[in-house]
């Protein structure tokens, strides 16, 4: 009884760690990472109307403040979903190549025999490195400049009539707001 509550016990453990590592949770690293360019890169925008449209920092230094981060908490949000659904394609592309490597690591080091769990700890420990550091690479070069080509867009053709004001705050909202909207969808 106690050895097959002790299987059932680690099996549980076994799909908490696959959860973990390729659910929508952040690492501390990613968390950072994420919030960190998220911020930078909402900030932008602040030089393209304060040189171009002509716009006074210190008569705008509240929507500025207001719109950057809001800005950078929907494109952290937009990195988290994106790198979510590129990690598993990244998974799904790389598992044989992966699988091929750690066969060899562990044929190759002749003075420890793996067992048949450690290799598979050894192979998703792998994955699951390769597949985020591509999928948090990726998603912070591909929603940068979609939110930037956005910003452009709007900036330049959409709301060229309106105020600096008003182009500024509806700018950088339909950016970002759309920027998360697209990082949503599951392809």
């Amino acid at each position: 009884m106690s050895s097959s509550k002790k299987n059932q016990n680690s099996e549980v453990d076994d799909i908490d760690v696959l959860l973990n590592d390729f659910g929508r949770n952040l690492s501390g690293v990613s968390g950072v990472v994420f919030y960190g360019m998220a911020l930078i890169v909402a900030t932008v925008p602040l030089w393209l109307y304060w040189r171009i449209h002509l716009m006074d920092p210190l008569t705008s230094y509240i929507p500025w403040t207001i719109m950057s981060i809001v800005s950078a908490v929907l494109i952290a949000k937009a990195y988290t979903n994106t790198k979510f659904v590129i990690k598993h394609k990244v998974a799904q592309k790389i598992e044989k190549a992966v699988a091929k490597e750690v066969n060899k690591m562990c044929e190759e080091t002749q003075n420890k025999n793996y067992s048949k769990k450690e290799k598979e700890n050894l192979l998703h420990w792998k994955k699951n490195e390769i597949c985020e550091s591509q999928a948090v690479s990726f998603s912070l070069f591909y929603n940068n400049i979609v939110f930037l080509t956005l910003i452009l867009v709007f900036s330049f053709f959409i709301f060229k009539n309106l105020a600096p004001l008003y182009n500024y705050v509806g700018t950088v909202a339909a950016s970002s707001g759309l920027l998360f909207l697209l990082s949503t969808s599951s392809k």
